[in-house]
């Protein structure tokens, strides 16, 4: 062969490789690889307050602590707002949480003997059907929940501070929304 076949080769070679490599890059990665943080994913429960005598009135509870009972999980501390987001089960039917009323500052359960402990405990259990949705091979499975419902009860033979809940939506399939209303 001759040395300019030869050179022609040498160069044909590389870039040849050198696409290959770019074109295989560019085919490995999909859209469906990321997901999207505007991809909805499961949605939290959406509570709001409001004033037990005047219902139009919204009502923040005073250091309010949402605890999930199974886990013994604190999922709000002490907060005074209005409206909180909560986590529901998505691999079971059920999650109760204790709604506590004036939570002490600290969570030592040690202090049993405390007389200044003015908190008021109440449980809710929420019940529902979960559905699993599939969204992409990026994002997986979202789970919606259907045919939501709230059932009160008292923590400890105590008062209830909650006087009643109203399911606002049965279906909870985003976080836009309210989906209960608890009054106090």
């Amino acid at each position: 062969m001759s040395g300019k076949k030869i050179d022609k080769i040498r160069w044909k070679v590389p870039k040849l490789i050198l696409i290959c490599v770019l074109l295989q890059l560019n085919f490995s990665c999909q859209r469906d690889d990321i997901c999207p943080a505007s991809t909805q994913t499961t949605p939290l429960l959406n509570i709001s307050f409001f004033d037990a005598i005047e219902n139009d009135i919204p009502k923040p509870p005073q250091n309010l602590r949402v605890k999930a009972i199974d886990f013994d999980t604190i999922i709000v501390n002490r907060a005074n707002d209005v409206e909180i987001s909560i986590p529901l089960r998505t691999d079971i039917n059920a999650t109760e949480y204790e709604f506590i009323l004036n939570a002490p500052a600290t969570t030592n359960n040690d202090d049993d003997d405390d007389d200044d402990d003015i908190s008021n405990t109440d449980i809710i259990n929420f019940t529902y059907t979960p559905e699993e949705i599939y969204i992409n091979r990026a994002c997986s499975f979202k789970v919606n929940y259907l045919n939501l419902s709230a059932t009160l009860r008292t923590a400890n033979d105590e008062d209830s501070w909650i006087s009643s809940i109203e399911v606002e939506e049965e279906n909870i399939e985003n976080e836009t929304t309210i989906h209960i209303i608890i009054y106090h």
